[in-house]
């Protein structure tokens, strides 16, 4: 079996099945890894002949389902795919022959965006580059799976990227209300959490410096006077996701010292080493 699609979904059942018919052809195998979807994603898929598997998260760290979908594929390599992209022909059929090569580790490619009504040309999305394919002897087994991170391999990867064509394409957000919902509810908790792990600190700085990056150094530069304001909205709200998730850092910082001084407050005074010490 040449190529394995594990495709993480919930409540996907808008996009499910355009994503499995982009996918004929392409793969030999299809794992749909559901995250508890409420609406009828897994029956859907399974008409489709997708093999569908119950996912488990932990805290809502949903490259976890990678990893679950990872140790259950039979494919030579692993194509990392999410419910709402679909796979192109021209795309698609690279990837089988790279496949078929088995030269390289992995291959990075654009995913190309669509925001409400329109492709994203400009700014951080525009740009988004995805390692899809993975030589299954090649993936780290201890990889953390944190939230947008991609895969540790060892091994040469392709980078099919500044190729015109050579992308998905990404409907992840129709409207306004989707990015609320995926970015700010649902990732900004868990990416404020990674970063304290990482060493983040959420100071003014750090704040104002990510969300001027992110607006202008991801944006601006790169555009012609005429393009200026082109794309602008995407920008302006990863940029204000960048500031939520520093908000987030700053009141789970101050939990955890809360914490940490409650359990000073309550230690037995025999059992605290300051007073042992001054018994002594």
């Amino acid at each position: 079996m040449l190529i394995s699609a594990i495709i993480k979904a919930k409540d996907e059942e808008k996009n499910i099945v355009d994503c499995l018919k982009s996918l004929n052809g392409i793969v030999d195998e299809i794992i749909v890894v559901d995250d508890a979807s409420s609406d009828g994603t897994k029956q859907l898929a399974r008409e489709k002949g997708a093999k569908v598997v119950d996912g488990v998260t932990h805290h809502g760290r949903i490259d976890l389902l990678d990893i679950q979908g990872f140790k259950l594929a039979r494919g030579k390599y692993l194509l990392r795919i999410d419910a709402d992209e679909r796979m192109t022909l021209q795309l698609g059929t690279f990837l089988r022959e790279i496949a078929e090569t088995g030269v390289y580790a992995g291959v990075v490619y654009r995913r190309r965006t669509w925001f409400i009504d329109r492709w994203v040309d400009h700014g951080p999305w525009a740009r988004s580059e995805h390692l899809g394919l993975v030589r299954s002897d090649a993936w780290n087994r201890e990889w953390s799976a944190e939230i947008h991170s991609q895969i540790p391999i060892l091994g040469p990867v392709f980078n099919a990227s500044s190729t015109p064509g050579m992308w998905t394409l990404h409907f992840e957000f129709t409207s306004v209300h989707d990015f609320i919902q995926n970015y700010i509810i649902r990732y900004a908790p868990i990416d404020a959490i990674e970063r304290l792990n990482n060493g983040k600190v959420p100071t003014l700085k750090y704040a104002l410096w990510g969300f001027a990056r992110t607006l202008l150094g991801s944006y601006c530069k790169r555009l012609q006077i005429k393009q200026l304001f082109q794309d602008f909205v995407p920008a302006l709200l990863l940029g204000t996701y960048h500031l939520v998730v520093v908000a987030l850092m700053a009141r789970q910082l101050d939990s955890n010292r809360s914490i940490e001084r409650n359990n000073l407050t309550s230690l037995p005074r025999g059992d605290d080493p300051f007073f042992q010490g001054e018994a002594r």
